[in-house]
């Protein structure tokens, strides 16, 4: 069975700033289509920021989206 990397997600004050921070950075285009979480495009994989209003107290937690190559796997 193999895996892929969809994506990386990060709660978030301000989802939008952050998507547009790590777009210009990475080289990579931030989602235009408003139907999405404020994040940045893949072409290998996707970082998502979830909008939260609780500040940061500790360590950012990792959620690993993964999926396989077809339903068999």
């Amino acid at each position: 069975m193999s895996l892929a990397l969809v994506a990386l997600e990060f709660d978030a004050l301000n989802p939008t700033r952050l998507a547009t921070f790590w777009a210009e950075l990475l080289g990579r285009t931030p989602d235009p289509s408003g139907s999405r979480l404020p994040g940045v495009v893949e072409p290998d994989f996707e970082l998502r920021f979830i909008p939260t209003d609780k500040p940061k107290t500790g360590l950012h937690r990792m959620h690993f989206d993964l999926t396989s190559t077809t339903t068999e796997d």
